[in-house]
């Protein structure tokens, strides 16, 4: 199966577990936001878990117990992954780090740090407060920030990747922003193709409307393969 979430990002439950019916054949796991995860009861969310790992993305940014707490929710849940921003800060990431070795002792889970949002550029769409410094120079201090505080687990956009494998040899990286050539960007900036993100050392990939709104969902699933041999055959 492919190291892949596909993002659930519909307003339909009915479809988002069409959806999972379809792709869990071929893919390792499902990522869930707001947009989903507030409609969905307990039983919803065991069922996501049945059918392959969980990755809750509501990108938790609060006082450290209301993050830590996130957490644990979200591991109760029956989530493998879930998000937190680099933004929280040292000791909020020194205390999630420390968490996440006690849930695993339980069963395999990672919280995933988030630096810069995909939908972010500094030459089109700039973060505020970010100063002059370049999207690279952003994820790069959110990174080193989360990494010395323990964090092992990341989110960056295919672009990154590289230079942060090459950096970090011991770290787990999730990218978003995976198109298709053929693909629209809408709302996100740093995009790239599955072979592209694989190339650079992406771990897993995360793809939503590529997935969601395909016409022909075998063909599509079946071109991310192409992609993923050519990336195997280096």
């Amino acid at each position: 199966m492919l190291d892949l979430f596909a993002a659930l990002d519909v307003d339909d439950k009915e479809k988002a577990f069409s959806l999972v019916e379809s792709l869990k054949p071929h893919i390792k796991g499902f990522k869930v936001g707001p947009r989903l995860g507030f409609l969905l009861n307990e039983n919803e969310w065991k069922l996501l878990a049945d059918a392959g790992e969980v990755f809750i993305d509501y990108k938790f940014y609060d006082i450290p117990s209301t993050v830590l707490s996130a957490v644990k929710r979200s591991f109760n849940l029956g989530a493998s992954y879930c998000t937190v921003h680099a933004a929280n800060g040292a000791l909020c990431l020194e205390e999630l780090s420390a968490l996440e070795k006690e849930l695993n002792s339980i069963k395999p889970f990672k919280i995933l740090v988030v630096s810069l949002l995909t939908s972010f550029d500094q030459d089109k769409n700039k973060l505020p407060l970010s100063g002059d410094k370049t999207s690279d120079e952003l994820v790069f201090k959110l990174i080193d920030l989360a990494y010395s505080a323990g964090m092992r687990n990341f989110v960056c956009s295919p672009y990154e990747a590289k230079a942060l494998k090459e950096k970090y040899r011991d770290i787990f990286l999730v990218t978003p922003g995976v198109r298709l050539n053929s693909g629209a960007v809408h709302d996100q900036s740093r995009v790239a193709t599955p072979e592209f993100a694989w190339k650079n050392g992406a771990d897993y990939l995360v793809t939503g409307r590529m997935l969601t709104e395909s016409s022909n969902l075998i063909n599509t699933i079946n071109t991310v393969k192409e992609q993923w041999q050519i990336v195997k055959k280096g």
